[in-house]
Formats: C-alpha cells, structure tokens, sequence
C-alpha cells in the first residue's frame, strides 16, 4: 500500500482543481437517474418520472457504471480499447472530462466510499481497486472467489462485494479484511435500504431481501416477469428499488404506491449501471476544533453536502486549503448509515458513520442529519428543500464537534 500521505497531497491538488471547475459551471439534476448505457458508450438521463433528458457522451467504446462523488462530478468506469487503457472517467455536468484514473484491470462498476476514494470491482482480475483522488491505487484486496460485480457499503460500513462467477456476497471490514458471505444466484449487485436491511440482484431476475443480520426473507423478495437477471439496481428517495434490465432499452422503477415507472429511450441500449445524482448544497459548518499539540479554536467555514434519502449516504467536501481542510488531510467525507422515515415524509432523519481504515489517517465521521423535503400537491417526494444536523470527526491529529447547515441549494 502506498503512503496515505503521499495520496492525501495528490487528493488536495486535484480537489482543488476540481472545485475550481466546478465553480459557476451547470450541475447535474438531483435526483434524476443516469443509466450507463453500454451499447452506445452514453450515460442517458431520466427524470424520476421516466422521462428522457438526454445523453451525456462518455468518451469511451463502453461503459460500464455511473456514479456521483462528492465534488459533484460523474464518474464512469470504461474497459482498454485501442486508443487508450482502462480508467476511470470523472465528468462535468456540460460534459468537459475533468479528469482521469488509469486502472490495470477489467472495471464493471466503481463506489465512492470513505475519505472520497474509489471502490472500484475488476471484474477479470477478482479483485477490488481502492484508488486514491490523485488516482493512485491505494489498496487492492478480493477473495478466493471470481467475477466481482459490485461494490456497496452497508449501514455498519462493512464494504460487500457480490462475486457473480461464485454465487456469493463477500464482506469486508474497512482494513480490509474478509467477516462474512451471503450465498446468491450469480449476485451482480447489492443494495442498502433504510433500516440497513439489503437486496442482492439475483441471477434470475429477483431482489432477494436480507435482514439487517444477514437472514434471508424470501418472504420480501420483489420478483417480476422480468424473464432476465437484474443486471443493478438502486433506492430512490421514495425508497422504491429501480432496476436495469439486460435488454435493449430498459430500465424500471418498482414504485411501491403507484404504477411501475418504466425507464425506456431509444438512446438506451443495453444499459449496465444506473445512479440517482444527489441533492447538493452550500452548506455552513461550525464547531470546534482540537489538533493534536495545540489548543481548541472555533472554525466556522463553508462547504458543499451531498445527500441522496433513499441512499442511507451523505458527502460532505471541504476545500483542501480550509482550516478542515488541513485538519483532515484536504479530504472529503463519506459516510453511510440508516434512515429513519415513512414513504414520501415531510422530514426525515439520517444518521451515518464513516469508519477508517487501519492508518487512522481517514477520519472516523458521524453524521446526524434532519431532511426537509418538498412534496407535490399528491403527497409524492420532489426534492430535499433543506438539511441540518451534527457533525464529529477525528483522525490521528485532530477531532471537530460541530453542526451542519445547507444553504443555497447547487442543483
């Protein structure tokens, strides 16, 4: 493993040129769903409703998974072609390639996780890809088991990686190290609800449910005449599962209170990854802070939160050169939890953690978040109008006490 220290300096540069390209461009749209549409090398967008946005193009013969980080950009994991290897692609909402992370293997799908570094599943190597911001490979680490789908992160920060060509759900503490398997039908993706139950996209064409405990309830499962394996699968944030199917164009939102939402474009083509893009925000943190050596001071300073109700994660980003910024290595924090709410509520609770890994250098987060959401005249979720909450952290050299407060809203 390389030197955290090393990547740290490497995540401060390019946070800081990401933040400076980010700033007064276009954002992409919370809350509407982005399909990574293989067959014709586009990430196509929907509203929650189903209906076509359009197709941001991905640069690349094909595309596997899509996914939002912290610093608002679409990150989407493509295979070596002729023209270049295999990388990771960070994109702007207006389409500008921000950046780029060159990886050794086969990605099928990538996860943001703590300290904002990418999980990404290499599908032909067996084998999990931790890269650093500065797109260094911090860790590798996989099991005794082949075709790695995806990568997920549990309410209890464990990291579960679905091995499709095994028929098993492998999981990770944050070292990481192996603690349990679940057995499924060739698993390619898995899930986190709520109460910090789980799905697993089952090989013929099922979500099987999971208790917090890991016991299977047949009983939960959300079947239908899919007649294919579900190729992903995600939360809304009126906690209906979307899925992908292997067809030509398709993709379905199992809404719980209304009809099935179809996902249908012909733009689509042979879709493999879908992402809700989070709700952002300015955001005021204010609290106290205590480095090692020296003495606690207030710190009041601006940043940008990400949350997505439905996702059990929320993001926050500080700017490399900020006060928490040094204190914490220049590094975002991500961290999953559980939620506490109804179907389409006024208000909702979120609490999440993230957990580090063995250096310590990656702080330990707690995050206790109170959403706001605006609803329409039926009663049905629109978007997150406010957030507000806690916020501890701490690492080898500094911890914080404060609270979070969202601002204008970015998206």
């Amino acid at each position: 493993m390389r030197s955290p220290f090393r990547n740290s300096l490497l995540l401060a540069c390019v946070g800081a040129c990401c933040a400076s390209a980010l700033a007064g461009n276009p954002q992409f749209k919370g809350g509407n769903v982005f399909f990574a549409s293989r067959g014709n090398a586009q990430i196509c967008e929907f509203t929650p409703a189903g209906v076509y946005v359009g197709a941001h193009a991905s640069g690349s013969t094909e595309v596997f998974d899509v996914e939002f980080g912290p610093d608002g950009l679409m990150y989407v994991p493509k295979h070596a072609d002729a023209i270049s290897s295999a990388r990771i692609r960070a994109f702007r909402a207006d389409g500008a390639l921000i950046a780029e992370m060159p990886v050794t293997g086969t990605p099928v799908a990538v996860t943001v996780g703590p300290g904002g570094r990418f999980y990404v599943a290499e599908y032909l190597e067996q084998r999990v890809d931790v890269l650093g911001v500065g797109g260094t490979v911090d860790a590798m680490f996989g099991l005794n088991a082949t075709l790695p789908r995806g990568v997920t992160f549990t309410a209890r920060g464990l990291i579960g990686v679905p091995y499709e060509g095994s028929g098993v759900v492998a999981f990770f503490d944050p070292t990481p190290f192996p603690v349990g398997l679940l057995t499924a039908n060739a698993p390619k993706r898995m899930i986190t609800l709520a109460d910090g139950a789980l799905y697993v996209s089952d090989g013929l064409g099922v979500l099987r449910f999971f208790d917090r405990f890991g016991i299977a309830i047949p009983s939960e499962d959300v079947s239908g005449p899919f007649g294919a394996p579900i190729i992903d699968a995600a939360i809304q944030p009126d906690y209906s599962p979307l899925i992908v199917l292997p067809t030509a164009s398709s993709g379905l939102d199992m809404n719980w209170t209304s009809a099935t939402i179809p996902f249908v474009d012909a733009a689509l083509s042979n879709p493999t990854g879908v992402a809700v893009c989070p709700y952002r925000f300015k955001a005021t943190v204010k609290g106290t802070l205590t480095q090692l050596g020296g003495k606690s001071r207030t710190v009041s300073q601006t940043a940008t939160l990400s949350v997505l109700p439905g996702s059990n994660r929320v993001m926050l980003a500080f700017a490399p050169n900020s006060k928490l910024g040094k204190a914490f290595l220049g590094q975002s924090f991500v961290a999953y939890g559980v939620e506490d709410g109804g179907v389409f509520p006024d208000r909702r609770a979120i609490h999440a953690m993230q957990r580090p890994d063995a250096s310590l250098l990656f702080a330990t987060v707690s995050i206790d978040l109170r959403l706001v959401d605006a609803k329409n005249a039926a009663g049905e979720f629109v978007r997150v109008k406010s957030a507000q909450g806690s916020l501890h952290a701490s690492n080898a050299f500094a911890t914080f006490v404060g609270s979070i407060k969202s601002g204008k809203a970015l998206n």
